[in-house]
């Protein structure tokens, strides 16, 4: 089951926890709508909403991750919006 997830959060969310910042590059399939998520690292736990044009990530802890090529600051407490 593990595996399962890692290829959906990989494939789909394009998620990539193997170095210092966190990388979003999603591609949802076509017939999916969105794809929400919790992960923990670093001491930083992440809720994702990804849907066809934009992401919602709240975090417990003010961070940086690249979504694409760009890199983004996330506040805790709010939900950070961001167009990709």
């Amino acid at each position: 089951m593990a595996s399962t997830l890692h290829i959906t959060l990989s494939a789909f969310a394009g998620l990539d926890i193997r170095g210092e910042v966190i990388k979003f590059d999603p591609h949802l399939p076509e017939r999916w709508s969105e794809l929400t998520f919790t992960f923990s690292k670093q001491s930083v736990r992440f809720k994702v909403t990804i849907n066809k044009d934009k992401m919602i990530v709240c975090v417990n802890k003010d961070c940086v991750v690249m979504i694409g090529s760009e890199l983004v600051s996330l506040k805790k407490g709010s939900e950070n919006e961001i167009t990709y």
